[in-house]
Order: structure tokens, then sequence, then C-alpha cells
């Protein structure tokens, strides 16, 4: 019997420390959310930039062709035997969640303290262990990449209003 548990306690799977993660920020709405304004919608869209755990500088990367190329590299990487995903993390808030992650579904989750980073995650799983970083061959990206200070990742994004909806 464990006595004298003053809060909740998080029990991790230690295999995941052994995943090899890529991770990025992504724009993208909720499909199911509505918006008074477009200037509204453009606001939940945008990353902020200024929070101090983004890093300095921004690759804007065209999305679908970049999520094409990694979809190339995980199905070879899963041929040979690795877990593989991909996709936007979902956040929860640690303070009123109670339960637990199936397998690989962890890696897909953080704390919504974390959600401003409006996070996607690529992960590779090859059974090495160890702190050597891995490299996963996407290509050349310099076709489909624009990188700049993240002090004008704002000038470079822009927003449309469909006029004909």
């Amino acid at each position: 019997l464990i006595e004298k548990i003053a809060a909740p306690v998080t029990i991790g799977y230690s295999l995941h420390n052994e995943y090899h993660v890529y991770c990025m920020s992504a724009l993208y709405c909720d499909d199911e959310a509505t918006y008074e304004t477009f200037d509204e919608l453009r606001s939940e869209v945008m990353l902020d930039v200024d929070r101090g755990d983004l890093g300095d500088y921004c690759s804007i990367i065209q999305g679908q062709t970049f999520l094409d190329r990694v979809d190339q590299m995980l199905r070879r990487e899963a041929s040979s035997g690795a877990r593989v995903g991909r996709g936007l993390v979902e956040y929860f808030d640690a303070s009123s969640f109670s339960g637990f992650f199936n397998g690989d579904e962890a890696i897909m989750r953080k704390k919504s303290c974390f959600k401003h980073q409006r996070e996607y995650r690529v992960f590779v799983y090859n059974h090495t262990f160890g702190n050597d970083s891995r490299t996963i061959n996407i290509g050349d990206l310099s076709d489909i990449v624009f990188n700049c200070h993240k002090s004008e990742f704002s000038k470079h994004i822009e927003f449309k209003e469909n006029q004909s909806a």
C-alpha cells in the first residue's frame, strides 16, 4: 500500500526515450471551430514567435510537398521494420487528466502549457538505443523552404479571404 501521495503521479514509457522525434511548429486551425472575423481566424492560426522557447529562426515550408517527402521516407523506414508516425501534437490539461495513452500515442501528446508551440512531429523508432542522433533523409528541401529570422516571420505569411464564399 502506497501512502501519502500528495499529487497526481506521472508514469511514462522508457521505450519512448529511444525514439527519434523531429518536432516543428505548424500553422493550422481546428476544422470544427468557427470564427467571427477573418482577423480572429488569422490570430488563431499564427504562431506566437515572441515566446522564448521556439528559437530565433524559422523555416517556412510548403506543407503538402514536405509531407509527401516525409511519407516516402516513413514508408522506407517502415518497410525495414521501424515504427513510424507523424501528425499534429494533441495537448492535454495535466492538472485534470487521469488516464493513459496507448503505445505510440504518447509520442503525439503534450501538456497544454506548451500549446502555443503548435507542434507537429515525425517519429522513427528502429530499435537503436542511446543518445546518438539519427539522420532521416527526405532529400533536398531548398525548393520548398524559406528561412528567416522570427522577427520577419509574419511578413512572409499571407492570408487571403475567400470573397466568393
